[in-house]
């Protein structure tokens, strides 16, 4: 059934048979092992590449350096490149993972491979690039980004042309990864941002310069009084930081021996400098010179005293005088101010030294004399200041209560306007000290008065030597508002204000601008082409013509004031605008010009008074004004009393005085006055006689409120 098969035959048969075929396709076969051997090797390398999860700073390193060659090979790159990271503050070990981007770009004529790591993924910087792009309507950073620095201190390029204003924050560069943010703000709100990311390697900069006055290492006597011959810090942050240095270590100078005082100041930053001073003191020895002295005046009382220190013989070198300055004279000079022990240290050509001690009684001892008054400018507070003392000042120190706010040798300073009991400390040259109170005089007290002039309005406010007149109704109460004027002393007026061009609130001002020096005009909408853009004109009674004829004829020149502009200064006084924000045509409102009134709020110190002439744009105000900017101290009400006020903007604005213009306080608006005695304001009518007008007044703390002839 089954054919016999010699298996030995057929094995033998079989193996030749192989060996016949391996040996005709020998090359292929070795062809076909190096393709195997080359595709084992490719699968080893592909699985040891590393991911974009690198947990070793090698690795890193690595990729960045391939990156950077492979972009400038793909590039025709002409310059140089950096790869090296060694100094780079990159926290990376076994257990941190690193998302990172890593690439290269250039910067002036250089290229630069950059990584992002740690909090700044490759996702959040992509994010920060495109976030730009969507915002490059705002401004366009300038230089690169990210940007690159090694060796070398950082500034911040900025922007490109930008209509707003910007804020910056995070240019305080460190080794390391940083951000840069620009904060744009369009009347005072936050509307974007631009970023910029900023890799520092090595970086320098940033720490404060401390410089020793007189020498790093100084000899002395023994016995002698050790004085320090002083030091300087500055900081290109914070500035003068000297007040902030501090001296490590001491000298005993009845020890001989050598001594190492320490100098070290830290900025706002953290970031701290230091030096050294070695003090050197010696035995002391006997010098074959003789010293001698006289005083002028030698005794009686006086502001001064010139101490003349004569030495004579052979070997002669120089004396250090008490305030460490060297002189090489045989007679010496030195004026003091204070009663003491003055030490002249002597030296011989061998630089032996002698302790030659003069003493001075007769100083006069008597402290300063003086004064010391308080005026507000804008938010700060202006203190001016009449001293002497017999041996002249020294300088002084601002107080507030027992604190030391400033030290200074001005007689007249600006501070923080927030300060409750502001004194002067006086110190003479004879480091005699007095103190005395400051007081805000009646040059420093500002002046509101809202005069009875009926149903129309007419403001007169004096402060600073400011004189500012608001709106003035027509030609009979501006002539009852120029009699009052000068009833009280007013010979010009720095400012004349039109609160909108309504007839009833600024054809007055052409009768006060004939009959009265008028320096300045300003206004919330251009009285000059207001017909034309149909904002004003005659069929809405708001016809300024006249008024600019006067304007013009004087001479006078006239400025727009644009909502939005903060700490504006009228004469000496300061105003925030706040609106027209929307500014309306007569197509769109009948009654334009009473929409289109300025609103602005005086700033006196911590004190404020808000302006509103015939309307409020209460929505824009409150949608484009931080609440905090908007607390007045007395509101001067809208439209005589007419316009209704919300609740949420009598609750921001929080007056303590609500002023209507008009007869009788029964004006106000029906729904309006509930609201008001929520917020426990007190309302008045300014009323129709002048000698009667509302006063108010402020020292820029407190305000106070009276009905005159009071």
């Amino acid at each position: 059934m089954y054919e016999n098969i010699n298996y030995d035959n057929l094995n033998h048969s079989t193996s030749n048979k192989i060996k016949d075929i391996l040996f005709k396709y020998k090359k292929h076969l070795i062809v076909l092992a190096c393709f195997v051997l080359v595709l084992v090797l490719v699968l080893i390398v592909a699985l040891k590449k590393p991911s974009t999860n690198l947990t070793k700073y090698s690795d890193i390193e690595r990729i960045m350096v391939i990156n950077a060659q492979n972009y400038i090979k793909n590039n025709d790159v002409k310059g140089n490149y950096y790869v090296s990271l060694n100094n780079l503050n990159i926290k990376i070990d076994e257990k941190l993972k690193c998302n990172f981007l890593s690439g290269v770009y250039k910067q002036g004529d250089n290229y630069y491979p950059y990584l992002i790591c740690n909090d700044y993924n490759s996702r959040a910087v992509q994010d920060i690039l495109e976030e730009n792009s969507k915002n490059k309507n705002y401004g366009e950073l300038k230089g690169s980004n990210p940007y690159f620095v090694s060796e070398t201190s950082y500034l911040e390029e900025g922007l490109k042309k930008s209509d707003y204003q910007v804020n910056i924050k995070g240019d305080d560069i460190d080794n390391g990864l940083n951000i840069v943010t620009y904060y744009i703000n369009d009347n005072g709100k936050n509307i974007g941002e631009l970023k910029r990311i900023v890799i520092a390697e090595d970086i320098v900069g940033g720490v404060p310069v401390l410089t020793l006055l007189g020498d790093k290492t100084r000899t002395i006597p023994k016995g002698s009084i050790y004085s320090d011959q002083g030091y300087k810090a500055i900081d290109e942050k914070d500035g003068n930081i000297t007040d902030k240095v501090k001296v490590t270590g001491s000298v005993n100078t009845s020890e001989p021996g050598t001594y190492k005082l320490t100098y070290s100041v830290t900025n706002s930053r953290g970031r701290t400098a230091s030096v050294e001073r070695t003090v050197v003191v010696n035995e002391s020895s006997n010098i074959d010179l003789v010293m001698s002295h006289k005083l002028d005046p030698s005794t009686i009382a006086t502001k001064s005293v010139t101490m003349t220190v004569s030495i004579s013989g052979n070997g002669y070198k120089y004396t250090v005088l008490p305030d460490n300055s060297e002189s090489k004279s045989s007679e010496v000079n030195y004026t003091v101010y204070k009663n003491g022990t003055y030490d002249f240290i002597v030296y011989d050509t061998n630089d032996n030294s002698e302790v030659y001690s003069v003493k001075v009684s007769n100083i006069d001892n008597t402290p300063p004399k003086g004064s010391c008054t308080l005026a507000y400018d804008n938010d700060k507070l202006k203190v001016s200041i009449k001293a002497s003392a017999t041996t002249g000042i020294k300088n002084y120190e601002i107080l507030n209560k027992s604190d030391v706010i400033l030290k200074t040798t001005d007689t007249e300073v600006l501070i923080d306007g927030n300060y409750d009991d502001v004194k002067v400390r006086a110190t003479g040259n004879n480091d005699i000290k007095a103190t005395f109170n400051c007081n805000v005089t009646d040059s420093g007290i500002l002046k509101i008065y809202y005069l009875g002039l009926g149903r129309y309005d007419g403001h007169l406010i004096m402060g600073n030597n400011t004189v500012i007149f608001i709106d003035s109704g027509y030609e009979s109460n501006a002539k009852k508002a120029l009699e009052f004027m000068k009833s009280i002393g007013v010979t010009k007026i720095d400012a004349i204000v039109g609160s909108h061009l309504h007839d009833n609130h600024i054809w007055g001002q052409k009768y006060l601008i004939n009959n009265i020096e008028v320096k300045h005009a300003y206004y919330g909408d251009d009285p000059r082409d207001c017909i034309s853009r149909k904002t004003c004109g005659p069929s809405d009674n708001s016809d300024p013509t006249t008024v600019v004829q006067a304007l013009e004829s004087h001479n006078i020149p006239i400025t727009i004031l644009a909502p939005g502009s903060t700490n504006v200064k009228i004469g000496n006084l300061t105003f925030d605008i706040l609106s027209p924000i929307n500014k309306k045509t007569k197509s769109e409102s009948a009654y334009v010009a009473n929409v289109n009134s300025m609103n602005m709020i005086l700033k006196y110190g911590n004190t404020r008074f808000y302006f509103s002439g015939d309307g409020i744009q209460e929505k824009d105000i409150l949608n484009n004004y931080d609440p905090s900017m908007l607390k007045v101290d007395v509101l001067k009400y809208p439209h005589h009393g007419q316009h209704a006020l919300s609740q949420n903007f009598l609750n921001i604005t929080s007056p303590k005085y609500v002023i209507i213009p008009n007869s009788s306080a029964t004006a106000l608006n029906a729904e309006t006055k509930p609201r008001i005695n929520k917020i426990g304001a007190q309302v008045y009518a300014t009323g129709s006689d002048t000698n009667k007008s509302i006063l108010v007044t402020s020292d820029g703390k407190n305000v106070t409120l009276t009905r005159l002839p009071n």
